[in-house]
């Protein structure tokens, strides 16, 4: 694969210096940052959805809410 990528790199124009650098890189930055986002988004909707439901004092999605109740009353 590496080796696909500099035959590539050796038609464009970026040079075959940076791309080594790049491929050599291995902070994984980029997988934290994303999965520190989306454990926010989730976090996120989550207080609003709890907010939603304490604003109106009712179910907000029925089937959602039952199908939680039979997960937990779950007599197997």
């Amino acid at each position: 694969m590496r080796n696909l990528i500099l035959k590539m790199a050796s038609k464009s124009q970026v040079s075959k210096e940076k791309i080594k650098k790049s491929l050599a890189c291995n902070r994984g930055e980029g997988f934290m940052g994303g999965a520190v986002g989306i454990i926010i988004v989730v976090v996120v909707g989550a207080l609003i959805m709890g907010g939603i439901y304490t604003l109106f004092k009712s179910v907000i999605m029925p089937n959602v809410d039952s199908s939680v109740k039979d997960l937990f009353n779950y007599k197997g």
